[in-house]
């Protein structure tokens, strides 16, 4: 009877298979998101032209990005999103045979490209077969399960390459990622693609589309801010960390406690979305960011800053969610393939301008001027949440 229940109530919702799949997804990009600044400092790179390289190949996933609407509208989206993680799979098991900066680099623009097409169309399909209704309680549970391994990843990388290599800490992500494929090929999903009398081929014409929505520009800034805020934590930090002379375990130990509390806060979003509206929760959000940039540009150590940056965390656990959320709130269904790749270059095009604009900030002063420059940044993204429509449901 138990087992009957599980499988009509969990295994059988599309939803929750898409789920299950990133939850081991998220273990293996989580413990590769903190191999790029450490490895290519590793092969002899400077802090900023870590920095610069990062930005550019991020920079290579927003043009693709606006290249993908012709992809979704044609082929089958989750065909695309298992093709995404394959290939970057495929590229990874040469990482391991061959410790070469070129490659690694390739590698890294590989996967800005598949990543994009993989994020597209997964947020698509996942917003298409989940219930209006259940949709704010499920985008809740899925962030909250995929930051457990945002929290995992991380930690184990850093202990990892404490004790051992870079070579079993790609190999430890190459098998999560390994095993997400296998559920993906073994569950049937046979989603179809969307009737349309017109495809949406021009990206001008999509982009003036979506520029004309003033929900959607909101939307669009807010998920740009987050994209700025997680360059400080990814990217910049754990440079910090190492310059401090604290070793590379530290670096995990800090990237994991920063995902630490977004299990908690997303497991309960749609209490909180009830309670409190989006608008307030996002504005009060981005808010604490501004406080906590403050207090770190005054910080006297290495380990306040650390720990003021990990509470953070609770204000990226509503904003992450909160921004798709809102998004798919703005648009109809027909059109989230002309829009949502739009919207989705929001992030990595804050990476980049924080990337660049960052390493320009420490090339000409101290680090913790970074701290101050982030502060009046978010600013910004705090009073555009002024701006936006609450919703409670």
């Amino acid at each position: 009877m138990l087992n009957k229940i599980l499988l009509k109530n969990y295994l059988l919702d599309k939803s929750n298979d898409l789920i299950l799949i990133k939850l081991f997804l998220s273990f293996g990009m989580a413990i590769i998101s903190i191999l790029p600044t450490l490895y290519l400092r590793h092969l002899g790179l400077s802090n900023s032209e870590i920095g610069l390289l990062m930005g550019g190949t991020l920079f290579l996933s927003i043009l693709i990005s606006m290249f993908t609407t012709a992809f979704l509208e044609r082929i089958n989206e989750y065909k695309i999103f298992v093709t995404s993680i394959i290939v970057p799979a495929i590229c990874l098991v040469f990482i391991l045979i061959f410790e070469n900066l070129y490659f690694f680099i390739f590698y890294l623009i590989l996967l800005s490209i598949f990543n994009t097409f993989k994020n597209n169309s997964f947020s698509i399909i996942f917003r298409d077969v989940t219930k209006k209704s259940e949709y704010s309680k499920k985008q809740g549970l899925m962030y909250a399960l995929l930051n457990i391994g945002w929290f995992v990843g991380p930690l184990l990388a850093g202990l990892i390459l404490e004790n051992y290599s870079f070579f079993e800490t790609f190999g430890l992500a190459l098998m999560f990622i390994t095993i997400s494929i296998i559920i993906s090929l073994a569950i049937k999903f046979d989603l179809k693609v969307k009737d349309r009398i017109i495809y949406d081929n021009n990206i001008i014409e999509n982009f003036k589309y979506y520029i004309k929505r003033k929900k959607l520009n909101k939307a669009y800034l807010i998920n740009f801010g987050s994209g700025i805020w997680y360059t400080l934590i990814f990217t910049f930090m754990p440079l910090y960390i190492l310059d401090s002379g604290l070793g590379e375990a530290w670096v995990g130990i800090f990237i994991s406690l920063t995902q630490l509390p977004l299990v908690l806060i997303q497991l309960k979003l749609g209490y909180f979305i009830e309670k409190f509206g989006t608008k307030n929760l996002m504005k009060y959000s981005y808010i604490y960011l501004i406080i906590v940039s403050i207090l770190c540009f005054i910080s006297p150590n290495v380990y306040t800053i650390m720990v003021l940056l990990m509470s953070t965390a609770v204000a990226l656990g509503f904003i992450e969610p909160l921004r798709d959320i809102y998004f798919f709130k703005s648009v109809k269904s027909i059109d989230e393939e002309k829009t949502y790749p739009i919207f989705n270059t929001a992030s990595p095009l804050g990476a980049v301008f924080g990337r660049l604009f960052l390493s320009y900030i420490v090339l000409l002063f101290a680090f913790e001027y970074i701290f101050l420059t982030m502060g009046i940044l978010m600013l910004i993204f705090a009073g555009v949440c002024y701006t936006l429509k609450n919703y409670n449901n």
